[in-house]
């Protein structure tokens, strides 16, 4: 069964290409790459900034008018009684072998 997995490769492969083509046709530009290294230093010998002060929060929204509660469900009619089983006679012995 390897030519199915290479037949479904290939079918695979033809689909992959024809998207990036239909891409490319349509407009499509790569994202540009990142750039390599951003340098960063920082000065150990001065002290910390201090941290912004937290921003306050805003007030609760006023509460809307809660929905009227669901109406309750009807009860379900009690369940039927079972049957009585009639009470059977015993089995009778199993016939003893001569």
């Amino acid at each position: 069964m390897g030519w199915v997995r290479r037949r479904w490769a290939q079918v695979l492969s033809v689909a992959v290409h024809a998207g990036l083509i239909a891409a490319l046709v349509a407009g499509y530009e790569p994202v540009p790459p990142a750039p390599a290294a951003v340098r960063v230093e920082i000065d150990l010998t001065q002290p910390p900034a201090p941290e912004p002060a937290a921003p306050e929060p805003a007030p609760p929204e006023p509460a809307a008018e809660a929905p009227p509660p669901p109406e309750p469900l009807p009860e379900p009619p009690p369940p039927e009684p079972a049957p009585v089983v009639a009470d059977l006679p015993p089995p009778e012995p199993p016939p003893v072998p001569d």
